[in-house]
């Protein structure tokens, strides 16, 4: 896989840029919760003060991260890499496709392991149609924030402050990437155990596609920015939590 260093990147007003996300991590953490509260029977007024706690400790820091160090590396919402500088929309096709590709991919793996994992791990789309864009939604904006414009912008400047500007290449960010990965995946194992489903090949295969979908996002940002980060998980999230619902 190679990776390009963007050379630009389509900058917005950094108070924007922030009140846009935060808003949207608000929105969507909210429009789920009000979801499960109405399928659920739970009062949604018990829920809200308590989610915006967390949205704002989670979110508001890696979006800071985000606006003041990603342009170190030429990331922001929507990068504009050299050979796409007159493309509004750099990636979108490979965003598009790829994700389909990977959420076809681990569904189609899923029912081939099926017998393997545990029955305690919930089925693909079994939040129903409307549960599951809505999910994938909060996920898309809630944790590309976080893994993405948080803590792999983080780990980027990490790395150039202690090893230099130079060690910016394409190795060190595709170990980076994985390493984002790595810790994506082991954020889902807490659900597994709350469940009941954590014996080793559940939490294995979960690693594993965890860390396979992170990589995809992950290449994203870095070459296309943060929006495109989002449009790939929420694009494949909808084949794993809405597709499965028709069949």
């Amino acid at each position: 896989m190679a990776l390009n260093q963007p050379a630009t990147s389509l900058q917005f007003p950094k108070w924007k840029a922030f009140f846009l996300l935060y808003l949207a991590s608000i929105a969507s953490q909210l429009g789920y919760l009000f979801f499960q509260s109405i399928n659920q029977h739970f009062p949604f007024s018990d829920v809200v003060l308590s989610s915006l706690i967390v949205v704002s400790i989670v979110t508001i820091p890696c979006i800071l991260i985000g606006l003041t160090l990603g342009t170190r590396f030429g990331l922001s919402l929507i990068n504009m890499p050299s050979n796409t500088a007159s493309n509004r929309y750099p990636g979108l096709r490979f965003t598009l496709v790829s994700s389909v590709l990977l959420g076809l991919f681990l569904l189609a793996m899923r029912w081939l392991l099926v017998d393997a994992l545990s029955p305690a791990l919930p089925e693909y789309g079994f939040r129903g149609l409307a549960g599951g864009f809505l999910a994938s939604l909060s996920a898309a904006v809630t944790e590309e924030i976080l893994f993405r414009f948080g803590v792999m912008t983080l780990l980027l400047w990490l790395c150039s402050k202690a090893f230099g500007r130079a060690c910016v290449n394409q190795r060190t960010v595709f170990l980076i990437i994985v390493i984002t990965g790595i810790g994506f995946g082991l954020a889902h194992v807490p659900s597994l155990v709350a469940q009941g489903a954590n014996d080793f090949t559940t939490v294995f295969a979960t690693l594993g596609g965890n860390l396979a979908v992170s990589v995809l996002y992950g290449w994203c940002y870095w070459r296309y920015g943060l929006l495109m980060a989002m449009l790939a998980h929420v694009t494949l999230d909808i084949v794993l939590h809405c597709l499965p619902v028709f069949f």
